[in-house]
C-alpha cells in the first residue's frame, strides 16, 4: 500500500479516547476503527490493551485499484485498512473491531467479498485468512456483542 500524509501530525480526534478504552476491555492483538464522516480513524498498534493517542492515523480516501491511502497522522496505517475501507461501504456499518493473529496480506479479493456479503447480514464474521471481524452502528454495540 502506498501511503501519501496529507499532514504528519498526532490526529486530533474527539473519537480516540472512546477507541482507547474500547481497547482496554479487548485486550487482544488486532485494530479497531471508526467512520468519521467520509474518512476513518484507525489504530495503528496492534496492542489493542496499549493504544495511545499516538497510535491513529485518519484516513481521507482510500484508492482500492491504485492501493493508495491518503492520511492524516504520524505512523503507518495498518495493513487491514483495505479492509476496513471495503467493509465501510456499508451504509450502516459505523465502527470496526478486527481481531487478528497475523494478517494475511496476501487475501484474494474474492476472500473479501465472501465476508461482505456475511457482513451484510451479520454482526460477526470470521475468516482464515482475516481473523475475526465484528461490525457495528457504534463501537458500544461491538463490545456488547462481544460479551
Amino acid at each position: 500500500m502506498r501511503v501519501i500524509y496529507l499532514s504528519k501530525e498526532n490526529v486530533k480526534n474527539p473519537i480516540i479516547k472512546d477507541i482507547i478504552e474500547a481497547g482496554k476491555k479487548i485486550d487482544r492483538s488486532g485494530d479497531i476503527s471508526i467512520r468519521y464522516a467520509s474518512r476513518i480513524v484507525i489504530s495503528t498498534n496492534r496492542s489493542l490493551k496499549d493504544l495511545n493517542e499516538k497510535d491513529f492515523v485518519e484516513v481521507v480516501d482510500y484508492n482500492p485499484s491504485a492501493d493508495v491511502a491518503l492520511v492524516i497522522g504520524e505512523t503507518q496505517p495498518p495493513l487491514s485498512l483495505p479492509i476496513h475501507w471495503v467493509i465501510y461501504r456499508i451504509p450502516e456499518i459505523n465502527a470496526i473491531v478486527h481481531l487478528y493473529k497475523d494478517l494475511e496480506i496476501t487475501s484474494r479479493i474474492e476472500d473479501l467479498f465472501d465476508v461482505l456479503k456475511i457482513l451484510r447480514k451479520e454482526r460477526y464474521a470470521s475468516h482464515e485468512r482475516f481473523g475475526e471481524l465484528y461490525v457495528g452502528r457504534c463501537l458500544e454495540e461491538i463490545l456488547d456483542s462481544m460479551q
